[in-house]
C-alpha cells in the first residue's frame, strides 16, 4: 500500500490536490503516533529514508 501511494502521488494527487504533501522525507517515526508496518519501513529503508 505505502509503495502504492508514492509511486502512483500523481494519480492520487488528480483525486486529491493534499496528496502533493505526500513526502518521503516526511516519514519519520516522530511523526506518526502508531508504528510503522514491517513492509512499510522496508519500502522506506530501500527508499534510503531511515524511520527507526
Amino acid at each position: 500500500m505505502v509503495k502504492t501511494i508514492f509511486e502512483k502521488k500523481s494519480d492520487i494527487v488528480a483525486v486529491h490536490k493534499e496528496a502533493e504533501n505526500f513526502k518521503l522525507e516526511n516519514q519519520k517515526t516522530s511523526a506518526s503516533p502508531v508504528p510503522y508496518h514491517p513492509g512499510a519501513a522496508k519500502y522506506f529503508a530501500e527508499k534510503g529514508i531511515k524511520v527507526n
